[in-house]
């Protein structure tokens, strides 16, 4: 794992040595068979996602599920630094929502989407793991922005890795104007405790 401290407290996990394009071929065409490719997605949310409500990094149908859920615990291993959660997380005494965003052609994110994960939580880490991302010339694609203050902060352009961020970081992801897909795999980490 390659770690790099981007703007604002935002981290950059890098898994590119432990994920392969098979990998993400498994990934994208398990995702499209049991979910995007029969309008099995949350209706309520702009473009295409899985539930929210569930912990799709849960997942035993196929071993790439593992591989993820073992990545992003392991960033968030370096991205706690307060004892009483590490401890938690140790004992897997955690809550997650896990899901994937899949988009093109806009879907319906015209106009941009500002929103927030699990602001109700103060001990609550929310994540980004691109699986697919189109060609940013070609298809026109633009960067997931988050706002920050007066600050705009743009999240680079790379899979295989994790950004770990403070849930109540508001964002938007970017453009596609084209056929071709982004798949996104989300997830949030919250921890019941007072650690005062």
């Amino acid at each position: 794992m390659i770690v790099k401290e981007l703007q604002f407290g935002i981290k950059q996990y890098s898994y590119s040595q432990d994920f392969s394009d098979d990998d993400k071929d498994q990934l994208i065409s398990y995702l499209n068979q049991k979910y995007f490719d029969f309008d099995n997605y949350e209706k309520s949310a702009p473009g295409f996602q899985t539930t929210s409500r569930i912990n799709l990094l849960d997942n035993t149908d196929i071993p790439q599920f593992k591989k993820l859920k073992d990545s992003f615990i392991s960033s968030c291993f370096d991205y706690i630094n307060e004892e009483k959660i590490i401890k938690k997380l140790q004992e897997e005494e955690y809550h997650i929502w896990s899901w994937v965003y899949m988009d093109y052609l806009n879907s319906g994110r015209i106009g941009q989407v500002f929103h927030a994960h699990n602001t109700s939580n103060p001990y609550s880490i929310s994540a980004v793991f691109y699986l697919h991302l189109p060609d940013k010339l070609l298809d026109n694609r633009t960067e997931t922005i988050f706002c920050l203050g007066c600050n705009k902060v743009y999240l680079p352009s790379i899979e295989y890795n994790w950004f770990l961020y403070p849930s109540s970081f508001g964002h938007y992801p970017g453009n596609i104007i084209s056929k071709n897909r982004r798949y996104t795999m989300a997830a949030d980490i919250w921890f019941d405790c007072n650690v005062l």
